[in-house]
């Protein structure tokens, strides 16, 4: 629906044009009035409309001039001049503002609605192409989310190779010269009201998050959150050399002042460490683990075995292998490992909840890569409701039963993403010297669990899946070029031809030369 505004010092010209078009133009519901060109300005400032309707000929502001101004102000709004016959001198002018169309008096019904019938249409598919705009950027912002979030999760859990990190980069379009791994907990109980509700932390968590960026920004510091954990996980860092962001002193002097605007503005207590400057693909584990700490330092707990910095990171990224590979007998090796941490940390019972609780978002993360859909949602009341340690585990035992027994039905069948991204890998990959270890870091997998996996599913191990894709390019290149040899073997991965001509006679069971030239002589 549309806004009209009329601005005609002739009250005859305005309720006729009024009353043709409220009674034609069904998507024109609400028509101002003016008398004149001052009074069109205020009231297109005021009002808003989508459409306006200017008598050119209108004494002290005439319509030229009125919409000059209109358009400084709006420049999306529809313009039609009303103008007679010995008027068009100022035609020149109206282009030069921008007009959309013009109404020559005196004019008759068909040629008024005609021209209202096409501003409007013009307007509706430029209202429909920008919906569909918003549409498009909002998905596209939670892609980019999405991205982020597993970004920054990957980088605080495991070690991350240079390809991997620079994909990453590539596709959120970030560029940093120095990093900093940071971790936020939230203190809900210290908040005046009661935060009993999910949606109200949620609430709480994005203002403290806008805040904290907002502040960091004016220091020219750039960040990206993960929220998936009941700690928040913060990705701190700057394209170019940052004096406070490579400062331990003044970045705990920005942070303590961050704290105290959170305390001020939003009347919460945080807590908020930071670990060490990590460059772009180097150490950032290692920055988390030590941002980890020092948060746990700041709750008073001793470092030793400290749930509160989680699980010893090798067991829990054993465990998360172990799982994916559907290894029960080695899942629960490590489950009573977890049981005897667990047993022997000390700390309070509501700690180890919030850590196995942390561990099943983990490892349902990483199942849920391997997941069509990409989710992979698993009831975790048992664990939420259990009131002592004995029933956190044996919640935790039934959530891993399941969580196996999914991915194990999943593996039986073809529909498996983790062996289609590999097999992407290799293809795109083949002509360069790749390996089961480069293959399986791609896929977040050991080379172990990802070597077993993969040979389940392809009926072949990796090599010989590597040869024959390469055998077989090889072989068109031999049929289909006047290639060299030497240039053969290297666009499919071998820097030695005569390494190449041992392969490739093991597989075909001739040379190539031999094979080019009987395809050449069936060709003749």
């Amino acid at each position: 629906m549309f806004k009209l505004l009329i601005a005609d010092d002739e009250q005859l010209e305005r309720e006729a044009l009024r009353f043709i078009i409220s009674r034609s133009i069904d998507s024109i519901n609400t028509i101002e009035e003016a008398v004149n060109g001052r009074e069109a300005i205020d009231l297109a400032s005021a009002t808003k409309p989508d459409i306006i309707i200017l008598d050119i000929n209108m004494p002290g502001i005439n319509g030229i001039e009125a919409a000059r101004k209109i358009r400084e102000a709006d420049e999306s709004v529809a313009i039609i001049f009303l103008t007679a016959f010995h008027q068009f001198d100022y035609a020149h002018e109206a282009i030069k503002v921008g007009v959309d169309d013009y109404i020559v008096k005196p004019s008759s019904e068909k040629r008024i609605i005609e021209v209202m019938m096409k501003v409007t249409s013009r307007l509706m598919k430029r209202a429909g192409e920008r919906q569909q705009r918003e549409v498009v950027e909002q998905r596209l912002d939670k892609v980019t989310d999405y991205l982020s979030s597993e970004f920054i999760y990957n980088l605080a859990t495991r070690i991350l190779d240079e390809e991997k990190v620079e994909h990453y980069l590539t596709l959120l379009d970030l560029d940093f010269h120095k990093g900093r791994g940071m971790v936020m907990k939230l203190l809900y109980k210290s908040y005046p009201i009661l935060t009993s509700q999910e949606s109200q932390k949620e609430i709480l968590k994005k203002r403290c998050l806008r805040l904290i960026k907002a502040q960091l920004k004016q220091q020219d510091i750039s960040c990206c959150f993960n929220t998936d954990l009941n700690n928040i996980l913060i990705l701190a860092y700057s394209d170019r050399y940052n004096g406070i962001l490579e400062s331990d002193d003044l970045l705990g002097n920005r942070i303590s002042s961050i704290i105290e605007s959170i305390r001020d503005d939003l009347n919460i207590e945080v807590l908020l460490a930071f670990g060490s400057l990590f460059g772009r693909h180097g150490n950032a584990l290692e920055s988390y683990d030590e941002a980890k700490r020092a948060l746990n330092r700041s709750t008073g707990t001793p470092d030793q075995a400290s749930p509160e910095e989680g699980l010893p990171i090798e067991l829990e990224m054993d465990l998360e292998q172990a799982v994916l590979a559907v290894d029960k007998a080695r899942v629960d090796e490590l489950f009573v490992k977890l049981e005897e941490w667990v047993l022997s940390s000390g700390a309070s019972f509501q700690v180890l909840k919030t850590n196995i609780l942390d561990l099943t978002v983990i490892l349902r993360h990483s199942a849920a890569l391997q997941f069509p859909e990409g989710e992979c949602q698993i009831e975790t009341a048992e664990i939420t409701d259990s009131g002592t340690e004995k029933d956190m585990l044996a919640g935790f035992r039934s959530f891993l039963n399941e969580l196996i027994d999914r991915i194990a039905l999943l593996y039986a069948s073809e529909n498996i993403p983790v062996i289609k991204k590999a097999c992407r890998y290799i293809e795109e990959n083949y002509s360069r010297e790749i390996g089961l270890e480069d293959t399986a870091a791609f896929c977040n997998l050991s080379t172990f669990y990802f070597s077993k996996i993969f040979k389940e599913h392809k009926k072949k191990n990796f090599i010989n899946y590597l040869t024959d894709l390469r055998i077989d390019e090889a072989k068109r290149l031999l049929s289909g070029t006047d290639l060299t040899m030497k240039e053969i073997s290297d666009r499919v991965g071998y820097n030695d031809p005569n390494y190449f001509a041992r392969v490739f006679r093991r597989v075909e069971n001739c040379s190539p030369r031999s094979f080019r030239n009987k395809k050449m002589l069936k060709q003749q």
